[in-house]
């Protein structure tokens, strides 16, 4: 009967622990800020060594307005290489803000904003990378996904 309890008592936990674990982001979302509670300088450090370890190429770096830019990027699981994406990176009083867009190179370098709830499959991919990324650099609860104007 203790086993009984125990199995069941743990199966309850861990089903509770999974469902706080999982955010539900905002249909729409593009534009994610990470809460980082480090100066400007040192966003950058450790954003830079963040993409460098994931390997990201950097296209502009802006220290005095404090921007950060990536190259065009393959998607991971990309069976063609036509489909593509840039990050932007704005940093500021301990945030960073992180917006993207997909490039369509079929379409004559077409720029597409990257957002949460869209029925491309491409796009949903490119999403997913940018939230991954981010969770890199800070902890889910120091995360908003926000709508830019």
């Amino acid at each position: 009967m203790k086993k009984l309890l125990f199995i069941f008592s743990f199966t309850i936990l861990s089903f509770t622990s999974y469902s706080q674990d999982e955010v539900e982001i905002p249909k729409g979302t593009n534009k994610i800020v990470l809460r980082t509670e480090l100066n400007e300088r040192d966003n950058v450090k450790l954003l830079l060594r963040i993409l460098k370890d994931n390997d990201f190429e950097i296209s502009k770096l802006d220290t005095t307005i404090f921007q950060i830019q990536t190259n065009e990027r393959n998607m991971k699981n990309s069976i063609i290489n036509t489909d593509t994406y840039i990050l932007n990176f704005n940093l500021y009083n301990g945030y960073i803000s992180v917006t993207g867009k997909m490039v369509k190179s079929l379409l004559g370098n077409s720029y597409y904003e990257i957002k949460k709830g869209s029925i491309v499959e491409h796009m949903k991919q490119c999403f997913n990378e940018l939230n991954e990324l981010c969770l890199k650099v800070v902890s889910q609860n120091k995360i908003e996904y926000t709508t830019k104007n």
